[in-house]
């Protein structure tokens, strides 16, 4: 249910982006959530693998 909230609100939310800071802002502000949305992927893809390496260690 949030992921649908989001994707209503993001219309209306890109709106005011373009708005407020204009089209570079709109774009520093799209670029800077992706650079966010691939640090916490690489960060949950190292804590997963760590803990796969220190159970196999385990055994």
């Amino acid at each position: 249910m949030p992921s649908l909230i989001a994707q209503a609100a993001a219309p209306s939310v890109g709106a005011l982006l373009l708005e407020h800071v204009g089209a570079h802002g709109t774009l520093a502000t799209l670029v800077g959530l992706a650079l966010l949305n691939v640090g916490l992927a690489c960060s949950l893809g190292w804590l997963i693998f760590r803990r796969r390496t220190v159970q196999v260690q385990m055994q």
